[in-house]
């Protein structure tokens, strides 16, 4: 063989692990979602903004309890959510009823975090799903039924 033909066959392997390498890196640093669900009747919400915590602490009706729902990408990729509800068992859709939600499309960088607040009643629905959908229509669904809930 020619010394054309070995650097030829090198070649044609560093590509290939290099090719290789890129598809494993991206299929591991997709976007992804937490769900974290708290039922409490006052809500202490931290929001991620410019790497700094701002804490803010909102007193509801103390003769209520809600439900506090925090969405966090947990992928390596940015996620931009457009949508979020509840899902029937018979795949009807109906949006939460929010008593503090952030604005819709809501974006998320990788280790960001949002809360959504809602009435507690939403958690005896245990035979339904709640969902999140991305813009780029990846869709997240967690069962009520096998969430742990924070009491």
């Amino acid at each position: 063989m020619k010394i054309i033909e070995w650097i030829a066959i090198y070649a044609a392997i560093v590509s290939t692990i290099a090719l290789s390498w890129n598809i494993i890196n991206d299929v591991n640093t997709q976007a992804d979602i937490r769900l974290d669900v708290k039922i409490t009747q006052m809500l202490v919400l931290k929001n991620h903004s410019n790497d700094s915590f701002i804490e803010r602490i909102f007193p509801l009706d103390p003769n209520k309890r809600y439900c506090q729902l925090r969405v966090t990408n947990v992928g390596g990729k940015s996620v931009v959510i457009d949508e979020i509800g509840i899902e029937e068992s018979n795949g009807e859709k109906s949006s939460l009823p929010f008593s503090r939600p952030p604005t819709l499309p809501l974006s998320l960088k990788p280790g960001e975090f949002n809360y959504f607040v809602c009435n507690k009643e939403l958690i005896s629905a245990i035979d339904k799903k709640i969902y999140l959908k991305s813009t780029k229509g990846k869709k997240w669904s967690f069962k009520i039924s096998e969430l742990a809930i924070n009491l």
